[in-house]
């Protein structure tokens, strides 16, 4: 059985063994975002960082499954010109 997974706009198709190898790799890390905060009455904007547990199989939630017989036709007409 093989998956697309969706990383930075970019779709990526792994088998279930790579999948779970992704999934337990990524368990064991922190979600980082950077927020633009727009400066209140004139005043000056700034980011502010942010560090944090989550959990990936919730963050994963763009995981679709696609047949054999699909990626195969995928194979077949591969990159678009």
């Amino acid at each position: 059985m093989n998956f697309i997974i969706d990383v930075n706009d970019n779709k990526y198709v792994v088998d279930a063994d790579k999948l779970k190898s992704i999934t337990e790799l990524l368990s064991g890390c922190l979600m980082f975002s950077k927020e633009y905060n727009r400066g209140e009455d004139g005043g000056d904007s700034f980011y502010t960082y942010h560090a944090f547990e989550q959990d990936v199989e919730s963050s994963m939630q763009s995981v679709q499954v696609i047949s054999d017989a699909t990626l195969a036709v995928a194979k077949l007409a591969g990159r678009k010109k």
